[in-house]
């Protein structure tokens, strides 16, 4: 399942993030200024415990603000098992967002291009 997300005005209660928050805005900034980039991927980690959490939050609004589309998922020790499921969670909001002519070219096609007008 996918999960929800804060709201955009919810602020992160970031403290001695300032170089972190640095890096992330280098990034976009970086990301943005190529109209052109294809997308790029921006990967926290770190222990338990240590703010990743509230930092992606932050990340995700100053992206946002900046007018970039984010995609974010979750993994867990439980779902291992579970095949793609981080691809899945990545993927699953943009499949359910086309429109059902798209759908299905996309089902039957195994690509996003419009389908062909009918005869």
């Amino acid at each position: 399942m996918t999960e929800g997300r804060p709201p955009a005005a919810a602020a992160a209660c970031l403290w001695e993030r300032d170089g972190e928050i640095a890096t992330v805005a280098q990034a976009l900034d970086l990301l943005c200024a190529d109209q052109s980039s294809a997308g790029s991927l921006l990967v926290i980690r770190g222990e338990a415990g240590l703010g990743k959490t509230a930092l992606l939050a932050e990340t995700r609004r100053i992206a946002e603000r900046r007018g970039c589309a984010v995609w974010s998922a979750r993994g867990a020790e439980t779902l291992r098992s579970v095949p793609f499921n981080v691809v899945r969670q990545l993927l699953q909001p943009a499949l359910l967002s086309l429109l059902p002519e798209e759908a299905a070219s996309t089902s039957a096609t195994g690509t996003t291009s419009p389908a062909p007008p009918s005869a």
